[in-house]
């Protein structure tokens, strides 16, 4: 079972990276207020590894631990965000992994 802690929340200027060459091992939900889902992404689960073997091929390593980022567009609306394992899907189970309150850093930036 993945589970993940918040070590810091951040909102920084500049543009978000790209999700789009992510594949499907963690989900991104932002809601608002109300509770309604108003964006979605796909993100790279920091515990995946690919390394390099002696004879030049790729081999994937599932970390224990590991440390990584969710980087999303800045939304003034956003108040939750709820991060799921894909991967781990099977199609009676939500595996959500986190829950974070976004509002305390939202409204502290929008304040400013």
């Amino acid at each position: 079972m993945t589970v993940a802690d918040v070590m810091s929340i951040g909102v920084v200027p500049g543009d978000a990276s790209t999700n789009i060459p992510n594949p499907p091992l963690l989900e991104a939900k932002l809601y608002d207020r109300a509770g309604n889902v108003i964006q979605t992404s796909d993100q790279w689960n920091a515990q995946w590894a690919l390394n390099i073997k002696e004879d030049g091929s790729e081999a994937l390593t599932i970390l224990p631990n590991a440390e990584g980022r969710i980087v999303v567009p800045f939304d003034p609306t956003i108040s939750k965000m709820e991060v799921s394992d894909i991967y781990a899907y099977d199609d009676e189970e939500d595996h959500v992994i986190l829950v974070v309150d976004l509002a305390p850093t939202i409204r502290g930036i929008v304040a400013i």
